[in-house]
């Protein structure tokens, strides 16, 4: 089994490691941060959850 290392964990990454295993490879997912998602995360802060994901990928510049 070839094995392929994916250097991080947001949309993309996570996107074509499942691809790539899906096609019999074995797949390690490096990523710098202690959660995956990349920019597609939580924030929680005094009780209260912010997705702060899908504004910073669809909002216009």
């Amino acid at each position: 089994m070839k094995k392929i290392i994916v250097i991080g964990s947001g949309f993309g990454g996570l996107a074509v490691a499942i691809r790539l295993q899906a096609q019999g490879f074995q797949v390690t997912i490096m990523e710098k941060n202690e959660m995956v998602g990349g920019h597609a995360y939580q924030l929680k802060r005094k009780g209260y959850t912010f997705d702060m994901g899908p504004s910073l990928i669809t909002a216009p510049d």
